[in-house]
């Protein structure tokens, strides 16, 4: 057995958590050991080192719990409060278990205490969600948020990593730490017998895009081209003008486990779409807000991954944070006070969608090299194991695009990624693109997509 449950003595819950793990297959101890373990997971307790391949909720992040959770969860944008609240505010409280990204289970609080929510509603689920998030920007791998639903973000109240688990959920909470365990387990074995990850990653996308005049510069809505759905369609946001239009398209190619084909879909796809405003005198243009208060997102979805705290903290590192390197600053500081957040990812029926990118559709070059540098993290997220945005100074630079602060952290991720298995096989779009970054270069973000893409028809001369 390679996977150690580390707890202290004398916890009741970590005691009759222990019993389940065992039978599951888990090794339980009050120490470390001489173990050579490939997976600890913590529980409450800084015994030992973290000189294992993977750690759950490790010292670093149980050490910085409590004094530095506000300040910390404040500066992704999250809503914090102290306050225990009264009234209709305390019975709105809940408590979401949490583990590996997963709800395990949703509690409400009401006068007699807490009562398990079994049909959730899309607030509450937007809840569970944020609840998550709040644990992976503190570095926690599982544990118990007290939340509150909000108009646009819940409210957080206390954060738990080690909470005290109701008799009913004791059994369930085992079988999800088991399962993080199981699967960062099943990675280490792959790496030390060399046959990699069982699958590769599917890759899909919906990259926006907006319209302008060629003569004014101003925007044009999308809505007055293209429909809601199908393959080139509007974004659901709305504005008035005074009727209401979608300001925002969106190109959604098949999912396809080639970047190279996923961005030849693309390219048919905006081929596609500027052939229908190739008659008005309109450009199509990307990047993080060609307009002011209209941020555009180069969303990535996977599928065939499981997603999990390693992965996500994987595409944030070593996709959103070299890609910063070329993103137009001025922009990429205002989508950032509420859109392109670290950690930002929802849930699909397919797998989920990484949202942090801005809209990498200003070229084709561009394109290829971040969908293959995502595909790369994606394969290969268990030997990719620097983090150095968990450094909150090192965050508030992400979030103000302070590049002079963040450039010397490049090559080392580059380091680490050029020792990825599947790097090989894109290595030379790839490096195109941190060919881009060593230079300097920042998109452009009213450049026409139909030049960058080469989509221009060439006139003919006439004889």
């Amino acid at each position: 057995m390679s996977k150690l449950f580390l707890y202290p003595p004398g916890d009741a819950t970590a005691g009759r958590l222990a019993e389940h793990l065992a039978a599951l297959g888990m090794s339980c101890a009050h120490g470390p050991g001489q173990g050579q373990w490939d997976v600890l997971v913590r529980w409450g307790t800084l015994e030992g080192e973290d000189r294992y391949p993977f750690v759950l909720n490790d010292r670093r992040a149980l050490e910085s719990v409590g004094s530095e959770t506000a300040a910390c969860l404040r500066l992704h944008r999250m809503r914090v409060s102290a306050r225990a609240g009264t009234g209709r505010q305390r019975r709105g409280r809940y408590r979401v278990f949490v583990c590996d990204l997963r709800t395990v289970a949703l509690f409400r609080r009401s006068r007699r205490g807490y009562r398990r929510v079994l049909r959730r509603s899309g607030r509450q689920l937007e809840m569970c969600q944020g609840a998550a998030r709040a644990l992976y920007l503190l570095g926690l791998d599982f544990g118990a948020v007290d939340a509150a639903p909000g108009v646009r973000r819940p409210f957080i109240f206390a954060v738990h990593p080690c909470p005290p688990l109701p008799s009913s959920l004791v059994k369930r909470f085992a079988r999800a730490l088991a399962d993080a365990a199981t699967d960062l387990e099943r990675a280490a074995l792959a790496r030390r017998q060399a046959t990699g990850l069982p699958s590769s990653a599917v890759l899909g996308a919906d990259p926006e895009f907006m319209l302008a005049s060629r003569r004014t510069g101003r925007m044009v809505p999308a809505s007055r081209f293209f429909p809601r759905y199908g393959p080139v369609g509007c974004d659901r946001r709305t504005v008035w003008t005074p009727r209401p239009e979608r300001p925002l398209a969106e190109i959604r190619p098949r999912p396809r486990s080639n970047p190279q084909e996923l961005v030849e879909a693309i390219r048919q796809g905006l081929r596609r779409a500027l052939g229908r405003a190739s008659r008005r005198r309109v450009k199509a243009v990307a990047g993080n807000m060609p307009f002011r208060g209209f941020p555009t997102g180069g969303h990535i979805h996977f599928s065939r991954r499981r997603l999990s705290t390693r992965l996500l903290r994987a595409l944030d590192n070593y996709l959103a944070l070299p890609l910063l390197m070329v993103e137009n600053s001025a922009t990429a500081r205002r989508r950032r006070y509420r859109y392109g957040l670290l950690g930002d990812w929802r849930w699909k029926p397919h797998g989920f969608e990484y949202r942090t990118p801005g809209s990498w559709l200003v070229s084709r070059e561009l394109a290829l090299g971040v969908l293959s540098l995502a595909k790369v993290v994606a394969d290969d997220y268990d030997c990719l194991p620097a983090a150095p945005l968990r450094d909150p100074a090192l965050a508030r630079a992400f979030y103000r695009c302070d590049k002079q602060v963040l450039r010397p952290l490049i090559p080392g991720l580059w380091r680490d990624l050029g020792l990825a298995p599947s790097y090989h096989l894109y290595r030379a779009d790839i490096d195109r693109l941190r060919r881009l970054i060593d230079s300097g270069w920042e998109w452009r973000e009213r450049e026409d997509l139909r030049r960058q893409w080469e989509l221009v028809r060439r006139r003919r001369r006439r004889r």
